[in-house]
């Protein structure tokens, strides 16, 4: 997409045109700033926003049975369609912003329509990566279009991996140096990384949530394993009835709803019956233990 002849846009325009081109940036070329004066400006504004109009209404046509990036093409014809009718006291005389929208034209109208193969980016967006199309809300696109790519992948881990490998394809897209849509906001490269590094965090953070959250059950089983052994958390559970923190019927009904789904570091299945029998009859080693881990706990409460 990107040849050698990189800068010849200018000879898909009138030769009217090109030769106000020249003259504005021979007089650029004579001077330390991009500014010229505004009568040469103004008359290559004109000119240019009248040739970039006509092209754009041709652009419509071509575009219309592109299957692919559809808000992308839209955004993009309609800030060209802005550029070409908007007021000449909007701009300041900056030919590159006449220049960068001459190029961005020419491209689109080179633009193979017709070919509706895609790779991991659309050949639009590699255009507009290319050309720093930095509008805020052609980002916030491209940003939702890879975002819906990337929650397609069916785990956590396979989110990852889709999105490390669009983020590289990324980084290896062609860009031009020196161009950009608008100079007041950040490049392309600039805001996209941002957004890529945001969500690989993200996605990093629920994948560790996702294994701290498994790491105490039993593989197979979906029970949560208790760091107690089993008499001490007979203990514990008829602690919990008789002081009334758990509301029960009865305490065999609270061993029976409660035991099915615990397993210790000894024992995956644990009887309910046998536990609560146990906690009839506790050792005093077990009671000990198990006073030592509730005091640890209510030092975590207190620092919370």
């Amino acid at each position: 997409m990107f040849g050698t002849n990189d800068n010849d846009y200018s000879s898909s325009y009138s030769l009217e045109l090109q030769d106000k081109l020249l003259l504005a940036v021979v007089s650029i070329r004579t001077k330390t700033a991009k500014i010229i004066r505004q009568d040469l400006f103004s008359t290559l504004l004109a000119s240019a926003r009248k040739e970039i109009g006509e092209k754009v209404l041709d652009l419509e046509k071509q575009a219309t049975g592109y299957p692919h990036s559809r808000p992308v093409i839209d955004l993009v014809l309609r800030k060209l369609q802005e550029f070409a009718t908007g007021e000449e006291e909007e701009l300041t005389p900056d030919v590159m912003k006449i220049t960068y929208h001459l190029e961005l034209v020419s491209r689109l109208e080179r633009f193979n329509w017709e070919n509706h193969q895609l790779g991991l980016f659309p050949p639009l967006d590699e255009l507009l990566v290319y050309l720093n199309f930095n509008s805020k809300s052609y980002t916030t696109l491209l940003q939702q279009w890879l975002k819906k790519r990337v929650l397609r992948a069916e785990s956590l881990n396979l989110k990852l991996h889709e999105l490390n490998l669009i983020y590289t394809n990324f980084l290896q897209l062609h860009r031009k140096p020196d161009v950009q849509f608008n100079d007041e906001d950040p490049d392309v490269t600039t805001i996209m990384v941002q957004w890529f590094e945001h969500e690989r965090q993200f996605i990093e953070n629920e994948i560790k949530i996702f294994q701290l959250e498994h790491e105490h059950s039993v593989p197979g089983t979906g029970k949560i394993k208790w760091k107690l052994s089993s008499d001490q958390l007979a203990i514990f559970v008829r602690a919990c009835f008789d002081c009334g923190i758990i509301e029960a019927k009865s305490m065999s009904a609270v061993y029976q709803f409660i035991i099915p789904h615990i397993s210790t570091k000894h024992r995956d299945d644990l009887s309910p019956s046998a536990v609560r029998t146990s906690a009839y009859n506790p050792e005093q080693v077990d009671k000990d233990g198990l006073k030592s881990k509730l005091q640890s706990m209510m030092k975590w409460i207190d620092g919370y």
